[in-house]
């Protein structure tokens, strides 16, 4: 029973660590620079040299803050847009060296449990089953730019850093970020206007 508790608080423990992870950052002059907007448009891209993964991400990205900004009552408005909206993901690679365990009785084996033994705490050496190896951790950096169309100033920015190993944490990874960031952004307390897309 102690066995499966331990276990319960390392897999409670791995999961907090990768929710807290994600961090972001926002910075705007003050609030009325962004919420006296109230439509919006993203700067188009070229896409002809973007892989099909990551086109798929883009779209997902501009659907996510799009949702993000309508919950704030601001408008896509690509015809005649008050605030654009730049963003984009930059990856970063680290190498570190890491030690892993191939002891038949786990990790820790009889060392951590020596009562589990007939032979007593010492029977198997304690770098015998140890063997060391190059883990490869990547690192997402989202920035996100709003812009004063017609000032051509920034006005909002917000920065996120996570977790993007492999292509599923990549997506899940990117969607918290703008969730975080756009989680404190300010309401538009401009007047109704006529909407497109």
């Amino acid at each position: 029973m102690r066995y499966y508790l331990i276990i319960w608080i390392l897999a409670i423990g791995s999961l907090n660590l990768a929710c807290s992870s994600i961090k972001t950052y926002t910075e705007a002059p003050n609030e009325q620079s962004v919420s006296h907007f109230k439509t919006f448009a993203f700067v188009s891209v070229d896409e002809s040299e973007m892989d099909h993964g990551s086109r798929i991400l883009y779209e997902e990205i501009r659907k996510d803050i799009t949702n993000q900004l309508r919950e704030k009552d601001y408008r896509p408005n690509t015809e005649d847009p008050e605030l654009l909206i730049m963003f984009n993901i930059l990856t970063d690679e680290q190498r570190k060296e890491v030690t892993r365990s191939s002891d038949p009785y786990g990790a820790f084996g009889r060392r951590m449990w020596p009562y589990y033994s007939p032979y007593g705490p010492g029977w198997f050496p304690q770098d015998q089953y140890r063997y060391k190896e190059v883990q490869i951790e990547k690192t997402g950096t989202m920035v996100i730019d709003l812009y004063d169309n017609q000032k051509r100033e920034l006005v909002w920015r917000g920065i996120g850093t996570g977790p993007v190993n492999d292509p599923e944490q990549r997506f899940e990874t990117t969607f918290k970020m703008v969730d975080k960031m756009f989680k404190e952004f300010p309401m538009s307390i401009a007047g109704p206007v006529s909407a497109s897309n």
